[in-house]
């Protein structure tokens, strides 16, 4: 069998039957799909078992496990994978009817531990969103290996990977022991993705759109809770797990540091956005992460203070607020509520005026 798809669920029951589907019709079927139902509440189980029983193919597991998060279910679904390669699909996500095919087709031009691919976001209806993760490859098929890769991703800012626009050796993954982290609500995605480069695989690049990323009210990115912030535990982890890394690779130190920034500006904007969500001040938050999180705040200013020179690309305003949160958080995060309301005062009163 050539690839597995595995997909965590989660009360998905409007999304999955498209997400299934996606696979049923595939051009080239040497394929297997497991479905983890991961404790859901509403019909997720019946509907994947209707679609999937229905479809006349057979080669299809459903499981079923009390809720333990999106790590857990996926690292399930590993367990019973039998696939050559696996890809890890969400269940409100899908995916272009020629993946396995071209899958295929590039895996005859070279035995990768890694494949990786364009995407789109989308919105529920399909239609493609304005903001995209940057792609810059001209070619067919890009051969790389994995720390070029992330330097790409985190320092270059030419590429970027998403967990369904990869397909994983499972091979690789056993020989190198390679799970998510269970123990992170978020970021446990990335941190699995980059560990996995860190190890320095084979990557072969497909310059071709083959999976689609589904933005809905219901994601997991604009939730209102703290736990939005364990991502910044998970790849604080993977950083003290290979800051030791003995390689002769010029890179690796680039590319840990570049984590760390990565990390530090995606804290900047979540708390950008859980402040616009839950209508609270700066100096609120601030106080309420000190004393509810003080390992989150430490950690987040100790990071901060620890970077002399910005070596990712970024933009000037990004810049201003990274320098500014270095010099106070309050006033980094006050400067960027004011001009966001500003910005809001100037675009109703454009509309107003009929601009």
């Amino acid at each position: 069998m050539f690839v597995s798809f595995v997909i965590p669920a989660y009360n998905v029951e409007k999304y999955i039957s498209r997400t299934l589907r996606s696979l049923l019709s595939q051009t080239d079927r040497d394929l297997e799909i497991i479905v983890v139902n991961d404790g859901s509440t509403d019909q997720t189980e019946q509907v994947a078992y209707e679609v999937l029983s229905n479809s006349g193919f057979k080669n299809y597991k459903i499981i079923s496990k009390e809720n333990g998060g999106p790590s857990s279910a996926r690292n399930r679904g590993l367990k019973e994978a039998q696939g050559q390669y696996v890809i890890f699909l969400d269940g409100d996500d899908y995916i272009a009817p020629t993946l396995v095919e071209e899958l295929k087709k590039a895996s005859s031009i070279e035995k990768a531990d890694v494949f990786c691919w364009k995407f789109l976001m989308v919105d529920e209806s399909g239609s493609a969103l304005k903001k995209q993760f940057p792609w810059q490859f001209s070619g067919s098929y890009n051969s790389l290996n994995g720390f070029v890769v992330l330097r790409k991703i985190l320092i270059e800012k030419q590429l970027w990977i998403w967990t369904g626009s990869a397909a994983y050796s499972r091979d690789f993954l056993n020989r190198n022991g390679l799970v998510y982290d269970e123990r992170y609500y978020t970021g446990e995605d990335l941190a699995f993705e980059w560990e996995v480069l860190l190890k320095n695989p084979k990557v072969l690049v497909i310059n071709k759109v083959l999976s689609f990323y589904v933005q809905h009210p219901g994601s997991i990115t604009k939730m209102n809770d703290f736990k939005l912030f364990d991502f910044y535990f998970a790849i604080n982890k993977l950083c003290e797990d290979y800051k030791g890394l003995k390689t002769t690779n010029e890179f690796i130190n680039d590319i840990l540091q570049a984590i760390k920034e990565w990390s530090l500006f995606n804290f900047l904007y979540n708390v950008r956005c859980y402040l616009e969500r839950n209508s609270i001040t700066a100096g609120r938050f601030l106080k309420n992460l000190r004393q509810n999180y003080p390992r989150l705040y430490q950690l987040v200013l100790s990071d901060v203070k620890s970077i002399k020179r910005l070596i990712s690309k970024v933009t000037f305003r990004q810049k201003i607020y990274f320098w500014l949160f270095k010099i106070s958080p309050y006033v980094s995060l006050n400067t960027w509520s004011y001009l966001s309301r500003l910005k809001n005062f100037s675009t109703v009163k454009m509309k107003c005026r009929g601009l």
